[in-house]
């Protein structure tokens, strides 16, 4: 049986399901009637499927790594017999489908005429059976299926790429269920040092005994509870590694295998949720660990028949929390060796709840010293993606690039990742794909003027193009009704410096000093933007200084110049915020400390990292209805509701204004005549997350005045 999915986004119901006509061979588009009116049901095979098993490409949007061969086609029948519409439950009767060709699916004929009739791809049977001559070595185990190989084979190539030459490494990746050509690729990780043993189960006794809850945080699927079986399915080993399929690994795995074990049941990292965590079933042990990452002691576990008691506790639980971790901590909390964090860092998890505690407090639970996360995620050993958010499916998920970089190691396609604002939309088409440079984000200065300032633009321009550092693009955005004729309004000396690096660009609309952020962050969202202004003169260092602030805070805003934002007294959210003439100026001791309640002037040269705001940050209809003229306080509401946090990056600096370029400012309406404060208060009056905008600034902040303090705990009672 196969369902259909309803999708009604286009304005009509479109029903998209997969059909295949073996008997001739092909997947075809078809339309049909319902007891809801006419539908069209467009028959496509599935991406992930198409990418699996011929390396190419194929246009249809992507979905992670989901292998969804169709159920009629595994089980060997030769119609699809039942297509159901998930929306009013009715059965189609595929008898009455009218087929008729469709040109966009002949790479799917390729896929399906190059395979036997009635199936997608053969089962693998070569599976491993004699585990008796297992070379010495690092012994680790995955737990997989089709819909998990290639995250698990990214993990596995981390693993291979960071270990020492002289490591052997023996891989034991158990499955219940595997393709022909997913088993090729985990074989293909095989060398001399590098052993791969792909060895069959059954899923059968394990199958139903978790309870799914729609309220469930639960990642894992079924598969996941073979770990209960992993003493008996590796029978010859003593110890084994076992590490989820979404851990990146950037060390030699030897020392940790060498951890002595022998009076353990297992080693493991206590998981970072408990810093934060409330759930009952936490809360209970003393210390909780987590199950991504286990050394365990098989032998131990075989004597002392664990396996079976794992399997009874979880038959007899309705926790529908998690797959097997609680489980593993009701059974085995009794003899748990504890390693560091360093060996199993959920940063994502961490990123998500960094306001919810302390790193003093997370440097006490793991005896360890780190000043910030990011110092954190940089010495981390084993970066474990154990959230929804995977880097596959999220390209703005933390430490994405670092993933990608050995997925690319593989030669294999990525597809665009869904639901993201990083997605070159405008410039890709379905049918494009992306690739991340797994090396360094590129450097793109980004600038704006108007025709007062286009006879002295070139004067910063030249400044920026002699940095320390030499940024990779420099872009000064041009609004077309400024400067009707193009370059033929513009003067000499601008033009001339094309040819030194500088790239003009044409904006459509004029939306005033939002120009030097809005289209330029959208063009290269994998890549470190720093706006400038075009009235000011720039240090020999400014690039240079703001990277290094970059590397050690790269999930903040790095700015020259900052404020600090000061609270009112008063109930009315939308005044709690000081007047802008009244805050703070920059003092040393802000320097490279990060926080919400800095506001940076973002055109004396400020650091974007990538996927650093929210998609609504480039809603041009909102920005020209609500904060045309403040582009600084746009990007500052927006980067506190991203969970954007901002960081000085030097000393104080004095600002230089080049000759003749303050006749018009911006900044004498905004700032003297008030309109600053205007858009504040408009901005967080409009806005259905008042209460979060000042809580969010204010609450962590490490320079709070008094009023700041109790508007935060007003905010917060009034959740």
């Amino acid at each position: 049986m196969l369902k259909g999915k309803i999708d009604s986004s286009s304005g009509r119901k479109n029903i998209y399901g997969y059909l295949l006509d073996t008997d001739k061979s092909e997947s075809r588009n078809c339309t049909l009637s319902i007891d809801n009116g006419a539908h069209r049901i467009v028959c496509k095979c599935d991406n992930d499927i198409f990418t699996n098993y011929t390396q190419n490409k194929f246009g249809h949007g992507y979905h992670g790594f989901r292998t969804a061969v169709p159920d009629a086609l595994k089980d060997g029948k030769e119609h699809v017999v039942e297509l159901i519409d998930e929306e009013t439950g009715s059965v189609v009767d595929t008898k009455s489908l009218v087929f008729r060709k469709d040109k966009e699916l002949e790479a799917v004929k390729s896929v399906i005429n190059s395979v036997k009739k009635k199936e997608v791809s053969k089962p693998y049977t070569s599976y491993s059976t004699d585990l008796t001559n297992i070379p010495d070595g690092v012994n680790i185990a995955y737990i997989l299926d089709d819909k998990y190989v290639i995250p698990t084979c990214v993990s596995a190539i981390s693993a291979i790429s960071n270990k020492h030459s002289s490591s052997v490494y023996n891989f034991f990746f158990i499955t219940n269920e595997i393709s022909e050509h997913c088993a090729s690729l985990l074989n293909s990780l095989s060398s001399s040092t590098v052993n791969v043993y792909i060895v069959q189960t059954e899923l059968k006794e394990l199958k139903d005994l978790h309870v799914f809850s729609s309220r469930s945080y639960c990642v894992a699927t079924e598969s996941a509870l073979l770990k209960f079986k992993l003493p008996s399915y590796l029978s010859t080993l003593s110890k084994v590694l076992y590490l989820d399929g979404d851990i990146i690994i950037r060390t030699d795995l030897s020392e940790l295998f060498s951890t002595d074990v022998s009076d353990y049941y297992l080693a493991a990292v206590e998981d970072s949720g408990t810093l934060y965590s409330q759930n009952p079933i936490v809360l209970k042990y003393e210390r909780y660990f987590n199950s991504g990452v286990m050394l365990l002691n098989l032998d131990l576990l075989r004597q002392e028949n664990k396996q079976q008691v794992l399997i009874e506790t979880k038959k007899n639980s309705n926790d529908s929390t998690l797959m097997d971790q609680n489980v593993f901590n009701e059974v085995l909390q009794s003899k748990v060796k504890y390693l560091s964090i360093k060996y199993n860092c959920l940063f994502v998890n961490l990123i998500r709840a960094c306001q919810k505690f302390e790193m003093e407090a997370l440097n006490k639970k793991y005896n360890e010293q780190f000043s910030s996360l990011p110092e954190l995620a940089e010495k981390a050993l084993l970066v474990h993606y154990s959230s929804k958010d995977k880097p596959w499916k999220f390209s703005n998920t933390p430490l994405a690039a670092e993933w990608y970089s050995y997925y690319l190691k593989m030669c294999l396609e990525l597809g665009l990742p869904k639901d993201s604002i990083k997605r070159e939309c405008s410039l890709l088409s379905k049918n494009d794909t992306v690739y991340i440079e797994p090396d360094r984000p590129r450097i793109i200065v980004s600038m704006t003027t108007f025709p007062a300032r286009i006879g002295i633009v070139h004067i910063p321009l030249q400044e920026i193009l002699s940095q320390s550092v030499r940024p990779d693009k420099v872009l000064l955005w041009l609004a077309e009704p400024q400067f009707p004729n193009r370059e033929k309004d513009l003067p000499d000396e601008l033009l001339k410096l094309q040819e030194k690096g500088v790239t003009i660009c044409w904006a459509k609309e004029d939306i005033k000093a939002h120009k030097k952020y809005f289209y330029t962050m959208q063009k290269y969202p994998h890549d470190l933007v720093i706006t400038v202004d075009d009235d000011l003169h720039y240090s020999h260092y400014m690039i240079e200084r703001l990277l290094d602030s970059y590397k050690r805070n790269p999930h903040c805003v790095s700015a020259s110049r900052v404020h600090l934002m000061l609270a009112n007294s008063g109930e009315d959210s939308s005044r709690m915020i000081r007047p802008y003439k009244t805050w703070k100026h920059e003092y040393d001791k802000w320097v490279n400390q990060p926080s919400m309640q800095l506001f940076p002037t973002c055109g004396a040269g400020t650091l974007f990292p990538p996927y650093s705001l929210r998609k609504e940050t480039f809603n041009i209809e909102k920005i020209k209805r609500e904060c045309l003229d403040a582009d600084d306080v746009w990007l500052k509401m927006n980067m506190v509701l991203s969970g954007t946090s901002v960081v000085l990056c030097d000393v104080r600096q004095r600002l230089r204004y080049v000759e003749n370029s303050q006749d018009v400012a911006l900044w004498k309406t905004n700032v003297i005549e008030g309109n600053n404060d205007v858009q504040i208060n408009t901005l967080i009056s409009n806005s259905d997350h008042a209460d979060t905008i000042i809580s969010k600034i204010f609450e962590y902040a490490p320079y709070p005045n008094k009023e700041a303090k109790q508007q935060a705990k007003t905010s917060r009672a009034k959740k």
